[in-house]
């Protein structure tokens, strides 16, 4: 069944481990390159790469991003679903910073920067670290003055205001995104603090490669929610609304934690049933 409000494309760059592109419920949602020709070894576009038909793998600097992993598929799954509804408007823009064996230290700064490039409207950032990185802040930087919501999440070190980047950035088009059970209650191991702006579901059950299906926990899973909140008010308002006015809408809903020791700015958010 698709939701009603899938108006308006909206293009979600996931920063993470690569995706299932083959798996049923994802197949439908996948970002193409419409000026790349798939298999053909040129750089139509010339954008500096090659093949780059549904995302890029920085990580290895080629155009597989299948997910070795599989926390980019659980993450994708959550980005394009309400409920039992897909959103076959969310198109899910796949880039690569880490796989089973490897990362790259500048693989996210460079999946940013092709966000940004490639049109996408928010960037989901489900990972980071605890070291602040120039460039990385610097590309954030530039997403914000091209309109491009930034959803991080906030780590899960289970700490007070425990430095994790890119969601510590005081940039304001980032959304920081602590997680929450089922009983709306701060989950143990979620960072929590003053650089946190709102909670949402992290114990969420989502797709898996090999076509499977998963329940992972964590700031990462409510991170993908808060974007998925945010594609579907893109889509209802349209892809040219303000980042602040999406962020300020995702907060202005927030209700407060039951924990009351453990704070966000906001509280948590909860989409409402389909």
């Amino acid at each position: 069944m698709v939701n009603d409000s899938c108006k308006s494309e909206v293009v979600v760059a996931v920063i993470d481990s690569g995706i299932d592109f083959k798996h049923p419920a994802l197949k439908n949602n996948l970002w193409y390159n419409k000026k790349e020709i798939q298999g053909n070894g040129i750089d139509d576009d010339g954008n500096g790469f090659v093949d780059d038909v549904i995302g890029w793998n920085f990580n290895n600097n080629s155009n597989d991003v299948t997910d070795t992993v599989g926390h980019g598929t659980h993450v994708s799954g959550t980005v394009t679903t309400k409920g039992t509804r897909k959103c076959p408007a969310v198109k899910l823009m796949s880039l690569v910073y880490y796989t089973k064996n490897s990362s790259s230290a500048g693989g996210v700064s460079k999946a940013i920067k092709y966000a940004i490039d490639n049109g996408a409207h928010i960037i989901n950032m489900s990972g980071g670290g605890s070291q602040p990185h120039y460039e990385e802040l610097k590309y954030i930087k530039e997403a914000k003055k091209r309109n491009i919501l930034f959803v991080a999440a906030a780590g899960n070190d289970g700490g007070h205001n425990i430095p994790f980047y890119p969601a510590m950035y005081s940039i304001d088009n980032i959304i920081s995104v602590a997680s929450i059970s089922q009983d709306s209650t701060l989950l143990p191991s979620s960072n929590y603090g003053s650089f946190v702006d709102i909670a949402a579901p992290g114990v969420i059950k989502s797709t898996y490669p090999a076509g499977k299906y998963k329940t992972l926990v964590g700031t990462s899973m409510a991170c993908a929610y808060v974007s998925l909140t945010a594609s579907l008010l893109l889509q209802k308002h349209g892809v040219g609304t303000s980042y602040r006015k999406i962020k300020d809408i995702i907060l202005g809903a927030a209700r407060p934690l039951k924990h009351p020791t453990r704070t966000t700015r906001r509280g948590y958010i909860r989409l409402p049933k389909p």
